[in-house]
């Protein structure tokens, strides 16, 4: 008993021990209202040292204007009433709260606006909190036990100076419920987290808006970070990589989460992956997300020796690249660069924008993408790769290394476009060293400007499975598969199986590959145009490319194809298969059908290395395919470079459309190296041979079956072997040199079969010209004779006719020579042959030369026997040679006598011309000076010395005139100016005339008071009107083209040129007329004027008077008066009037100047001897 009551009181004695310990320490903690700034600065001071202290901010803005420090504190809580009512408000956002070895710190429902410094903590708290400003943790040892758990946050970075990251964080990160935006005043990041490679960071149900300007969020060095039902958007990277999230060496989960409005002027739109070993993405949405370099999605790169992969679940991707500033690479969707996987399961994209770069997904060496389950529509690239994949290699290394791989299951793509056509790829494009495989794919609508469709650089493995591609093509000629390769070393491996391919336009070739090895199997091509069959694609052809003819199937040296239970139908194309030297086509169980073929199936010219190698073809079925010249084998030349074997296959309803219905051979060696093993042909077609069709019967190619084939008509037909003259030729012809073979010599044309070539000859009613039968007329003996005339004919119906022609040479015996030179002569479609050869006799009789002229009138060193004949005729003249006339006895000249002599003009009138027009314009010049010398004369000023010095300009101008008399009317330019001299001449001295008489008459016939005569200006402006009304009237006949040259003839039928004016030229002599008049009567009534203001211009104006009725004459008996003649009374009449103009106005004047004056001095000179 007593043993129980000591236990019971040491048990009670404890209790009350710890009772009293939890006393102590609750008496520790301390509660403080913080009303303003001193409450909160003297309450942490008396807090030092204590275990836990609270402040509580009851609805009130605390307005702080320092820095506040908060040390040395185990414990601190900063609780508020509401975040919407409590608030700690620094004046300067810079300033803020700064914690140091604080271990655990709590902020409860308030606002914060300022900075917030975190060091030496262990514990952070946030719960329903705002903050606006910047947040920091100092990296210290300490932050690898921080433990920091954030509710309900709703951040501003709201920041007065530059920062690199709006929030710098460390330690064990736990965010939920969260909102943060971004700051231009942050250069990077808006949440930069470091795990320090021993923390893990969680984010659920937060949002990140990183304001066009941060990237949202940075994860470094994190053990693991969690990211789950989150957004982000308006995420801008502009130093570092990730518009959205950047992971380093980071183990990174994100689900259900969207990324909205996300950019990276770098690499990584959405994510950014460096160095981080796993990431995983499921279930996300990316709207509108652009990295202007690679990686729109997500951009990964690894610095690492070992493989770093990521992992994408169910993430949809839409409007990608519709940024201001266009994407310069490419990595619409992914860009996986180092060693990296990418593993992807349903995807669904649409509408991406590539700007200036391309390609959903780009990848280099070491690089793997695998993909099940994609859907991309709506995708645009612009730049060098294929739309779908780029892969880079450096050659270098990437020989060193695993290949490069990409995959797709399950994809279905469709409504791309490649708007970049040099080195680029509709679909994907690989560099050396890279694995591709396509299983279980739709492919649709796949277009672009001249790009291949899977283009690959050096070596490549293609591995194509249940694939089909329809409505695939390029606005100029383009491949399916296209292999180029970097060195004769490589063997590139292309697999197909169950390959469909329907639509696909402008193809210049299914596949191209330069080397390896390549298996078709269980694959169907059909409905397929080459670029020759388009007028778009032709006409591109014309302008961008040189002409090319496409091969369907065209691989190169050492190349081995295997092509199995496979069907070619509806394609157009030039040809289908072609080798280099040493390449192996092995085709089998196939069916080529319903095709239209510009060349052949195959063609073969050893000369230009076409068509070389091995085929061999069994059990394969060819039917209803159209060529021109073989529908299966069209041979030009050949050597033991090309052995062709056909083995048990079925020829049926094709059609060679001018020769050969199966096989058109040229070359002489087909029978050594072509061979057909138990085949079948049924209905099938050709002009000639409807099998085959051949150099000559000898060169066929081999046939196991040939006897029974034979029996088929028409089966085999070859090149002609001889020409033959039919029954109804003339055989011989006898004439002078320049005799006509006139005919009728006809031949036919034979084959080594003896069948005529009728039916070929009929295609000229429907066949170009290059398709048309040609012959050639000649002679044996080229020194002694020649052939003149058509000498190059065609053939028509069922015969060749000779046209006729001339024969010219020595006398002697010639043989008249027919060679066929077919289409050859244009493009060489029939080869020669040694019959091609049928003759005619010809004799040249000896030339009577007392009957006929012998000269050698074709210019070719041979003379013609002939009679001269002239055509048209001599026209009263004698025919002395071939179109040659004589015609001395007639009034005409020329080849033909049927020409005017030219009326030839005096030189001497014309140099009279000018001698008289250059009297009369230095005579002018005198007077002019004349008048201004005496222009303070009694006489001159009585005159007018301005009007006088007019009229001598109007003389100046009948001088040009007569100048221009000495050249022939043969422009409208030349009657025009001796018009205008002419009429100048005219107006400038009667306008003149004119209104001096008509002054002397107002200043003596009118009697009004204060009257002093009329104006000077008014008497220019009277003559400058005449003047104007005759300048209106050239001006308006030049303009309407109104005055020509005309032809007209004399009496003796001399041709000569003169001026013809319209019938508005008599205004003109009406002007003239009028002013001539009024002259001549103001002349007349001023007769009484006292002596010493008259003027003698009666006589000048009655002497025009006589001049323009003798022009008149003249005018009107022109048809009478040859030109020379009207010229000399032209220049006649205006010298007459010209020179009594001068006389009666300046002669007489000067006359009584000198005498006057002369008197003047014999009285000066005795009144000074008087004296």
């Amino acid at each position: 008993m007593l043993k129980k009551m000591r236990v019971y009181i040491k048990s009670l004695y404890l209790i009350s021990l710890l009772i009293l310990i939890c006393s102590i320490i609750i008496v520790d903690s301390t509660e403080i209202i913080i009303e303003n700034e001193n409450d909160l600065i003297n309450s942490i001071n008396d807090a030092s040292g204590k275990n836990e202290i609270i402040f509580n901010v009851n609805d009130k803005e605390i307005e702080i204007f320092n820095n506040i420090q908060i040390n040395n504190i185990k414990k601190i809580s900063i609780t508020g009433k509401s975040k919407d009512t409590s608030s700690l408000k620094f004046n300067d956002i810079s300033n803020g709260l700064f914690f140091n070895n604080v271990n655990s710190i709590e902020f409860f429902n308030l606002t914060i606006d300022g900075y917030l410094y975190f060091e030496s903590i262990r514990n952070l708290n946030i719960e329903d909190v705002n903050i606006n400003g910047a947040i920091d943790f100092h990296e210290t040892k300490e932050n690898l036990s921080l433990n920091i758990l954030i509710n309900h946050l709703i951040y501003h970075a709201v920041i007065s100076e530059k920062k690199y990251n709006c929030i710098n964080i460390y330690g064990l990160v736990e965010i939920n419920n969260s909102t943060f935006f971004g700051s231009p005043s942050c250069e990077d990041s808006l949440l930069n987290y470091n795990g320090e490679n021993q923390n893990n960071l969680n984010i659920t149900y937060s949002h990140f808006d990183g304001a066009y300007s941060n990237n949202c969020l940075s994860v470094s060095n994190s053990l693991k970070t969690d990211i789950v039902s989150c957004i982000f958007e308006n995420g801008g990277a502009y130093i570092n990589g990730g518009g959205a999230i950047r992971s380093i060496n980071t183990i990174l989960n994100v689900n259900n989460t969207d990324f909205i409005n996300n950019f990276s002027s770098s690499n990584g739109g959405v994510l950014y992956i460096y160095d981080s070993d796993v990431t995983k993405v499921n279930n996300c949405n990316a709207y509108n997300s652009t990295a202007i370099e690679r990686g729109c999605f997500i951009y990964m790169t690894n610095s690492h020796d070992y493989e770093i992969m990521t992992y994408i679940y169910n993430i949809t991707q839409s409007y990608t690249g519709f940024s201001s500033l266009p994407i310069k690479s490419g990595g619409l969707i992914a860009s996986v660069e180092g060693f990296s996987s990418l593993y992807i399961n349903n995807f669904y994209g649409e509408y991406f924008n590539a700007g200036n770069g391309g390609s959903a997904f780009i990848m280099n060496d070491k690089g793997k993408i695998n993909i099940e389950n994609i859907m991309l529509q709506y995708v645009m690239g612009n730049s060098k790769g294929g739309v779908l994949l780029r892969s880079i290699s450096d050659y270098i290394y990437s020989i060193y290394y695993e290949p490069s791989e990409f995959s797709v299951d399950n994809g279905y793509f469709t409504d791309f476009y490649q708007n970049y056509k040099k080195d680029s790829a509709l679909f994907i494009y690989t560099e050396t060293n890279t694995k591709i495989k396509l299983t279980n794919c739709y492919i649709y609508n796949i277009k672009g400007r001249s790009s291949n469709f899977i283009y690959s650089y050096g070596l490549s493995i293609i591995i194509i499975d249940n694939v089909t591609i329809n409505g695939v093509g390029s606005d100029g000629p383009s491949s399916l598969f296209k292999n180029v390769k970097y060195s004769n070393h490589e063997d590139s491996i292309l697999d197909i199986n169950s390959l469909t391919v329907t639509k696909y336009n402008f193809i210049y070739s299914i596949i191209s590959y330069d080397n390896g090895e390549i298996n078709v199997r269980n694959s169907m091509f059909n409905q397929m145009q080459g670029c020759s069959y388009s007028y778009l694609c032709a006409g591109k052809i014309k302008l961008e490319y040189e002409i090319i003819n496409n091969k369907l199937i065209n691989i190169g040296i050492n190349t081995t194809i295997n092509i199995k239970n496979s069907t070619f139908t509806y394609i157009f194309s030039d040809n289908f298969f072609n080798g280099k030297k040493n390449s192996t086509f092995i085709i089998e169980d196939s069916v080529i059908a319903d095709n239209y073929i510009m060349n052949s199936i195959l063609c073969v010219d050893s000369s230009s290395d076409l068509g070389l190698g091995q085929y061999t073809i069994n059990n394969v079925e060819f039917s209803s395919n159209i060529a021109y010249y073989g529908t299966i084998l069209n041979i030009l030349e050949m050597d033991s470079n090309t052995q062709i074997t056909f083995n048990n296959s079925s020829f049926y309803y094709n059609n060679g459309i001018h020769y050969g219905g199966i096989v058109y051979s040229r070359s002489s060696l087909t029978n050594l190296y072509v061979v057909f093993n138990n085949c079948k042909f049924s209905n099938n077609y050709s002009s000639h041979g409807v099998i085959s069709f051949s150099y000559s019967k000898s060169s066929e190619p081999y046939f196991s079956n040939i006897d029974d084939l034979r029996n088929i008509q028409d089966s085999f037909g070859t090149n002609p072997t001889k020409l033959v003259l039919t029954p109804d030729s003339i055989d011989h012809f006898s004439f002078v040199s320049g005799g006509i073979v006139t005919g009728p010599i006809k031949f036919k044309i034979l084959d080594d079969y003896d069948y005529e070539y009728s039916r070929f000859i009929d295609l000229i009613n429907h066949s170009e010209i290059t398709d048309i039968m040609y012959f050639k007329v000649g002679i044996n003996d080229t020194y002694n004779a020649a052939v003149i005339g058509q000498t190059i004919s065609y053939c028509l119906n069922d015969y060749c006719e000779v046209p006729n022609v001339k024969v010219v040479g020595n006398p002697g015996n010639y043989k008249l020579q027919m060679r066929i030179i077919s289409n050859q002569y244009y493009i060489g479609r029939i080869a020669n042959f040694p019959g091609n050869l049928v003759e005619v006799d010809i004799t040249i009789e000896e030339c009577d030369e007392t009957k006929y002229l012998n000269q050698d009138i074709e210019n070719i060193g041979l003379k013609s026997c002939y009679l001269p004949k002239c055509n048209p005729s001599c026209n009263g003249g004698i025919c002395v040679n071939n179109n040659v006339c004589n015609c001395t006895n007639t009034l005409y000249t020329g080849l033909h006598c049927n020409e005017y002599y030219k009326l030839e003009s005096s030189n001497f009138m014309k140099i009279l011309y000018k001698i008289i027009s250059l009297i009369i314009i230095i005579t002018a010049f005198i007077f002019i000076i004349g008048v201004l010398y005496y222009r303070n004369n009694q006489i001159i000023k009585a005159a007018s010395y301005d009007f006088l010095i007019l009229i001598l300009i109007g003389i100046i101008s009948n001088g040009l005139y007569i100048l221009t008399l000495s050249f022939d009317k043969t422009t409208s330019f030349i009657c025009l100016v001796e018009y205008f001299y002419k009429n100048m001449g005219f107006s400038i001295i009667y306008g003149s005339v004119l209104v001096k008489t008509y002054r002397i008459y107002i200043i003596f016939n009118i009697t009004k008071k204060k009257f002093y005569g009329i104006r000077k200006k008014k008497m220019i402006s009277i003559v400058l009107l005449i003047m104007i009304l005759h300048i209106s009237l050239i001006l308006y006949w030049y303009i309407k083209k109104s005055v020509k040259p005309v032809l007209k003839y004399t009496s003796l039928l001399r041709e000569y040129n003169n001026c013809a004016f319209p019938s508005s030229e008599n205004l003109s002599e009406i002007i003239n007329l009028i002013v001539i008049f009024l002259a001549s009567i103001l002349t007349y009534v001023n007769r009484y004027v006292d002596k010493k203001y008259q003027e003698y211009m009666a006589i000048p104006v009655y002497s025009y008077i006589l001049v323009v009725v003798l022009e008149t004459i003249i005018k009107y008996n022109s048809e009478n008066i040859e030109i020379n003649l009207e010229n000399i009374f032209r220049a006649g009449g205006t010298l007459i009037y010209t020179s009594v103009t001068l006389y009666y106005i300046y002669i007489k004047k000067f006359q009584k100047i000198l005498t006057r004056d002369s008197k003047e001095n014999n009285i000066s000179r005795v009144t000074v001897f008087l004296k």
